[in-house]
Order: C-alpha cells, then sequence, then structure tokens
C-alpha cells in the first residue's frame, strides 16, 4: 500500500473518529468574560472577601447526552483563572491571599468541570442543580461536588450561580497570619461561582 492511500486512509478514519465525537455533543454552550468568581472568609477579627471580577476571557462546555447508568451528564470545559487577578479590596489583604495562594509557582487556579445533573437548558430558572469539579490549586487536584442556581433571561443566556464551602488545608495550604499570628485567616472559605452562559446555537 502506497504512502499516499495510506494518508487518505488516515485522514477519512481521522475524520470520521471527530465526526463520532461531534454527534456524542448535545450542547454546547459558551462561558462569557463578564463571569466572575468570589471567596469569602474570615479571621479571628472580622471577614474579607476576595474577587475577581471579571473572567476576562471566553471557553466553552461540551455537554454529552445523559448517561442513564450515571445519572449524570458528562462535560468537557474549564476555567483558567489568573490568580494574581483576585481583588481583596485592602492591599495587604490581597498580597498575603496570593502569596498564600503561592501565585509566582503555580499563576493558574484551573476549575475543570466534570459532569452536571442537568443540562443547562432543561430546568427552569431559579431552580437548583448540582455538577462535579476538579479545583486545581497551588499545584494540588480536589474534586467537589457544587450546587448551582440557575438563572434565565431568555432560551440562550443563563446564569449558573455556584457556592462550595473548601478548606486552605483541602490544598496543603496553610491560612496566612499577620502580626506575629494574634490576626489568623481561619482555614474554611466560601467559593462562589458566577457563570455567564451563552448556548453556542
Amino acid at each position: 500500500m502506497g504512502f499516499i492511500t495510506k494518508y487518505y486512509i488516515l485522514t477519512f478514519l481521522l475524520g470520521m473518529s471527530g465526526f463520532t465525537t461531534m454527534t456524542k455533543v448535545n450542547e454546547v454552550w459558551i462561558i462569557k468574560s463578564s463571569s466572575s468568581l468570589e471567596v469569602d472568609g474570615s479571621t479571628n477579627i472580622n471577614n474579607f472577601s476576595c474577587k475577581i471580577h471579571s473572567y476576562n476571557q471566553t471557553d466553552t462546555l461540551y455537554f454529552s447526552p445523559k448517561d442513564k447508568t450515571l445519572k449524570h451528564i458528562k462535560v468537557n470545559g474549564k476555567l483558567k483563572i489568573n490568580v494574581a487577578d483576585f481583588d481583596c479590596k485592602h492591599k495587604i489583604m490581597t498580597k498575603d491571599l496570593q502569596k498564600t495562594l503561592q501565585a509566582q509557582k503555580h499563576p493558574y487556579m484551573i476549575v475543570k468541570f466534570l459532569n452536571f445533573s442537568d443540562m443547562p437548558s432543561s430546568p427552569i430558572s431559579n431552580s437548583l442543580t448540582t455538577g462535579d469539579v476538579e479545583i486545581e490549586l497551588a499545584g494540588v487536584k480536589r474534586t467537589f461536588q457544587v450546587q448551582y442556581a440557575i438563572h434565565k433571561t431568555n432560551h440562550q443566556n443563563i446564569e449558573l450561580i455556584g457556592t462550595r464551602g473548601v478548606n486552605f488545608s483541602d490544598f496543603n495550604l496553610k491560612p496566612p497570619s499577620k502580626l506575629g499570628g494574634t490576626i489568623k485567616v481561619k482555614n474554611e472559605l466560601q467559593v462562589e461561582f458566577k457563570l455567564q452562559l451563552k448556548k453556542n446555537i
């Protein structure tokens, strides 16, 4: 068999493989740049909130048909969040958080979406759905289940508000402290994703 014949056979097989993969995608949603992330925590003195006000880029979520045996929908897509974009509205707190999260060594927090209990377009507005995400922070990966509130503006645009409690220690991190340890940040954090999604038709 000649080289040219092998080339065309390989191209055909790859094309068929790509076609098969595409037919398994049920819905495609664009994560808009207006999406945001907020982390709320507390010290032994007061509370604090650190936020990434805008994602400043777009990404895509690919939803496969629902697997009846596993009772969930597989998702392919992720967020690549620049840790240096966190703003705690306090210069020292912002610097301490970025240092604690090892922003120089691990500049990105990766949120990989694994599955959802429903298609984004299926539930009615103001309903709830759940999904598993893998969060990579400071070089450590952990999987969490996140609950999302769904708000629909129309059939093509929705907002998913996902909340989840995590700990610094989940990622082998030590909460920052100041003034000889008199001000201590507590281990627990509340993470809130606000995903602005647009259906790719």
